[in-house]
């Protein structure tokens, strides 16, 4: 009979990167809300996109979960009070393979932006999904937001990552939703 050999993980430095080793086990919307209070006709110009994200382990020390909240705001010229707002909070839970001890909050901090870049690339496409669907549910011309690049450097031993959208950051103006290109061939 063959003797099974179950292969231990083991975090060697304080710096090591465990991020490779996380498993996505699942995503969901946990929070999402709405404000509308727009002139008849009149969209606002200014819009501003604000995303945060957290990290950190269960108390049961059984799975590391992270959170990317995403707020889509449009405000009038001189106006502090937004007439748009779109909110919402994506929660993804990971786990480790068998026998990976769980990071201490040392190395998840160590990580961070790694982290924060890993969470913004899963649950972006999903942001993107739930911020047009709710534009459109609210009568207003679909918001797209533009999918995120990233770009990654090292930095006086340090990985820096870097995440933009494509094209503009954030759209001057929600006025009309996209025209057909009149060059592109009809299917």
């Amino acid at each position: 009979m063959a003797k099974r050999v179950q292969k231990k993980i083991v975090l060697k430095k304080p710096g090591y990167d465990f991020i490779p080793l996380l498993n996505l086990k699942n995503i969901r919307l946990v929070t999402s809300s709405t404000i509308l209070r727009v002139r008849t006709g009149d969209l606002p110009p200014n819009s501003k996109i604000l995303v945060t994200t957290k990290f950190g382990r269960s108390s049961g020390n059984e799975t590391l979960g992270g959170e990317l909240a995403c707020e889509v705001r449009s405000n009038y010229e001189g106006e502090r009070e937004p007439a748009i707002v779109i909110q919402c909070a994506f929660q993804m839970v990971y786990t480790l393979p068998d026998g990976a001890p769980f990071p201490t909050e040392k190395q998840i901090k160590e990580q961070s932006a790694p982290i924060s870049a890993m969470l913004s690339i899963q649950a972006w496409p999903y942001v993107r999904q739930h911020v047009h669907e709710m534009s459109t549910k609210m009568g207003l011309p679909p918001l797209v937001l533009q999918p995120l690049v990233w770009s990654t450097s090292v930095e006086k031993g340090r990985l820096r990552v870097e995440l933009h959208q494509v094209g503009q950051r954030v759209p001057k103006r929600i006025a009309e939703p996209a025209k057909a290109n009149p060059k592109a061939k009809a299917r």
